[in-house]
């Protein structure tokens, strides 16, 4: 009797996400054996920030598992009853899926999602809703919970977070050793900051470099459309002079690298 074949991942994907993964992994590939034949000096650095921003971004087409498109039925009694309350250090999954639901509950679509997180994110996030008056419980099946009065927050395990714009420029970013580098996000605009000197307790009180992709750097690194812009910011966010790096190039590893390099050698001057 012949064994029966178990199809890989790659093979059981669409053929036009395969076609992405093997262009992906191809570039890292090339970046990798570029910045081994790199004879150092800022040729090797230029070479490292290419290879890991070609990295994060072949990581990101492996990924499957996409948290946009996909809807819950949220029709479900509030969980107050649940085995018990839960404890931060019981968040151990890779990832968590974060969805809102309202007493009553919404149907499909009507639900709101928040995405997925890494499991830091996800202590955190909880954390800050405990600190809010929520009560955090749990469910056999690993998901937990913050519940308040009226509504709650769902944190259901799944793998962890797909690779963003973000992610790749912050690998190219620290290839330049700029370590000090996180996202945020407010009116619709996703953005990465790289405070000015040490970080205060609240590093958009202070002059900071702000980078973004239009408005974006939350999306998929094979859907960076636009290309990334640095400015100097001051303590009100507002910028200060013309851009530290316009982009041209929809190449997110590309891009992030060039942003980065100047970003750093700015940083470098001043």
């Amino acid at each position: 009797m012949r064994a029966s074949t178990v199809p890989s991942e790659r093979t059981m994907l669409p053929s036009t996400a395969k076609r992405r993964l093997d262009q992906a992994e191809a570039a890292a590939s090339t970046a990798h054996q570029a910045w081994r034949l790199a004879d150092g000096g800022d040729a090797e650095q230029d070479a490292l920030a290419l290879f890991r921003a070609r990295s994060v971004v072949a990581a990101a087409a492996r990924q499957t598992i996409r948290a946009e498109g996909t809807h819950h039925d949220c029709r479900i009694a509030a969980p107050r009853t649940l085995p018990g309350a839960a404890r931060l250090a019981q968040v151990t999954a890779p990832g968590y899926e974060i969805t809102w639901h309202q007493e009553g509950g919404f149907s499909g679509s009507g639900v709101v999602e928040f995405g997925t997180v890494s499991r830091r994110q996800a202590r955190r996030y909880l954390a800050a809703r405990r600190a809010g008056g929520f009560r955090l419980l749990h469910d056999l099946g690993g998901a937990f919970y913050a519940v308040g009065a009226t509504s709650w927050y769902r944190l259901r395990a799944t793998a962890a977070p797909v690779p963003t714009e973000a992610h790749v420029l912050h690998a190219a970013l620290r290839a330049y050793g700029v370590t000090d580098s996180f996202t945020n996000s407010g009116g619709g605009v996703h953005y990465v900051v790289v405070p000015l000197g040490p970080v205060p307790a609240e590093p958009l009180d202070s002059c900071h470099i702000t980078i973004a992709a239009g408005e974006h750097t939350q999306r998929h690194p094979q859907d960076h459309e636009e290309a990334f812009t640095a400015w100097l910011c001051d303590d009100a966010g507002n910028p200060v002079g013309g851009p530290l790096y316009l982009g041209v190039s929809t190449d997110c590893a590309m891009d992030a690298a060039l942003c980065a390099k100047a970003v750093a050698g700015w940083l470098a001057r001043h």
